[in-house]
């Protein structure tokens, strides 16, 4: 009878040290347990850079045709289809729009936040007559054009072409006009640009059908 008693205390000595020595599972770091959390946070905050393309000479013609290497700088737009083309010197900032679309298509500078306090300028093509509309973005989800609201209308020249598949557009604007509603612009700085376009309309005031934004960094 001490035998068993004697052998099942071993017994349960021995399993209390087995409890005692094995690993405890380590909890998941947090980092971890809010992997898809960040992922989303990181989505939302990030925002593309416009690759700058130094093959070009930077001898701009604004005359509605893009010529290859015209332009120092490039960016091919998934989400609107506008291939975009920059370049400045210290006073004026070039703009080319090759588009896709025959509705109109629209550039932002500087936004705030959404179109608030964007320089935008709206440019189609009216059969075969170029027409841009110099606008501020007066709110969130809302522009007007500069002259309504006590502005001037700063377009230094423009000229479109339209094409088998859409149009190109070219224009230039100076890098500080003085304006209000618009914004200065510095060479070596970088700047938000929200792009839009309608698919078929060329009515300025009718609501985009596909929207960007990217970021640009000026000669």
């Amino acid at each position: 009878m001490r035998k068993n008693i004697f052998y099942i205390m071993l017994l349960l000595i021995a399993i209390l040290l087995g409890s005692a020595c094995a690993p405890i599972p380590a909890d998941k770091p947090a980092a971890v347990k809010n992997q898809e959390d960040v992922m989303e946070t990181v989505k939302e905050d990030s925002k593309e850079t416009a690759p700058a393309n130094d093959a070009g000479t930077g001898e701009i013609s604004v005359d509605g045709k893009i010529d290859e290497g015209e332009y120092l700088n490039s960016y091919n737009d998934s989400s609107t289809g506008l291939i975009l083309y920059w370049h400045n010197d210290k006073s004026n900032l070039y703009i080319g729009l090759q588009s896709k679309n025959n509705g109109w298509a629209s550039i932002g500078f500087d936004p705030e936040k959404a179109m608030q306090g964007a320089n935008l300028i709206l440019v189609a093509m009216d059969g075969d007559n170029p027409i841009i509309r110099d606008d501020y973005g007066d709110g969130m989800f809302s522009h007007k054009p500069d002259e309504e609201l006590g502005g001037n209308t700063d377009i230094i020249s423009y000229a479109g072409k339209k094409n088998d598949s859409g149009y190109t557009f070219e224009f230039a604007i100076p890098m500080d006009s003085g304006d209000d509603f618009d914004k200065k612009l510095e060479s070596g700085q970088q700047y938000t640009v929200i792009l839009a376009v309608h698919a078929s309309s060329i009515d300025f005031d009718l609501r985009h059908t596909s929207k960007s934004s990217t970021v640009i960094l000026l000669d």
